[in-house]
C-alpha cells in the first residue's frame, strides 16, 4: 500500500527570536489525514511550529513546504490566499468580542469569499453549529455570555467555514474540566473522520494526544540540551509513547517532575 504524500514538510527548520534560539533543526513530513500531536513543556516552541508551518511565523533557517510550495517564497497575496486552506482554532478561540456569536463564524467567509451568496454563508453555518454541539440560540449572544467549552466549539465552527484541508489546534482542551475535555476530543475526532482533514494540534494533555491522535512528536527546550541533541525526542504511535526509554520522555507523560525541581532552584 502506498502511503500517503505529505501535504505539510518541514525541513531543518530554525527559528531565532533576537538571541534566542528556540526551533533548531526540525525535519517534520505530515501526510495528508493524519492527525499529529505535538507536546511537550512550556517554552519548547511547539506554538511556535505551529505559527510557522501557516506562515505567521517566518523562519530563520530551513524551510517549510504546504501541498509542495515554500511558503517563504510565496507574496502576501498568495500566503494568505495558501491560509485560507488551514483553520486554525486558537488557545482562548480568540473570537471578536464585540461581534455576536454568529458574525464570529461568519467571520472568515465574509473576509475571504464577501461576494459568494449569504444564503449559502447561513447555511453552513447552522450545519456546523450543529456539527459541534451547539443550539441555535447561541448565535445572538456573545463570547463573554458563553462557557468557556462553548467558546471553543465556536473556535471550531469558524474554523472549518472555509473548508480547510487542515485543521492547527493550539491547546484545544486547556482550561477544560475532564467531561468537556473529551466532548473536544470527540469533535475533533468527527472532524478527522467527517471531513477527512489533516489535523496538527499542540498539547500539554496526555488523554487528549493519546485519544485523537495518530502521531504524537514531543520537543524539548533547547536550552536544556546540547549542540548536536536533536530537539525531538520521540517520534511515533500513542501506543509506543509508553515504551520509551528516554526518561525525559517518560517523566512528561506520567506528570512527574524529576529533577525539574533542582533545576528550577538553581535557576532562580
Amino acid at each position: 500500500m502506498v502511503a500517503p504524500a505529505p501535504i505539510i514538510e518541514v525541513d531543518s527548520l530554525g527559528v531565532t527570536f533576537g538571541r534566542q534560539v528556540v526551533l533548531r533543526d526540525i525535519d517534520l513530513s505530515v501526510p495528508r489525514g493524519q492527525t499529529l500531536a505535538i507536546i511537550g513543556e512550556s517554552g519548547c516552541g511547539k506554538t511556535v511550529l505551529l505559527k510557522t508551518i501557516i506562515g505567521l511565523v517566518q523562519p530563520t533557517a530551513g524551510a517549510v513546504r504546504f501541498d509542495g510550495q515554500r511558503l517563504d517564497t510565496l507574496t502576501e497575496q498568495e500566503l494568505s490566499q495558501q491560509r485560507t486552506r488551514f483553520g486554525f482554532v486558537f488557545q482562548n478561540a480568540a473570537l471578536f468580542d464585540s461581534l455576536s456569536i454568529a458574525e464570529n463564524i461568519l467571520f472568515p467567509l465574509r473576509q475571504h469569499r464577501p461576494r459568494s451568496e449569504a444564503p449559502q454563508h447561513e447555511r453552513k453555518m447552522m450545519d456546523l453549529l450543529a456539527e459541534v454541539g451547539l443550539p441555535k440560540g447561541v448565535l445572538r449572544k456573545f463570547p463573554a455570555e458563553l462557557s468557556g467549552g462553548m467558546r471553543k466549539r465556536v473556535g471550531l465552527a469558524r474554523a472549518l467555514m472555509m473548508q480547510p484541508e487542515v485543521v492547527l489546534y493550539d491547546e484545544p482542551t486547556t482550561g477544560l474540566d475532564p467531561i468537556m475535555s473529551d466532548v473536544i476530543n470527540e469533535l475533533m475526532l468527527r472532524v478527522r473522520n467527517n471531513l477527512g482533514v489533516t489535523s496538527i494540534m499542540v498539547t500539554h494533555d496526555m488523554n487528549s494526544a493519546r485519544k485523537v491522535a495518530d502521531r504524537i512528536v514531543m520537543l524539548y527546550p533547547l536550552a536544556r540540551l546540547d549542540d548536536e541533541q536533536s530537539q525531538i525526542l520521540f517520534d511515533g504511535r500513542p501506543e509506543d509513547i509508553d515504551n520509551t526509554t528516554d526518561r525525559r520522555v517518560t517523566q512528561f507523560i506520567r506528570g512527574e517532575a524529576g529533577d525539574r525541581m533542582s533545576e528550577l532552584a538553581e535557576g532562580a
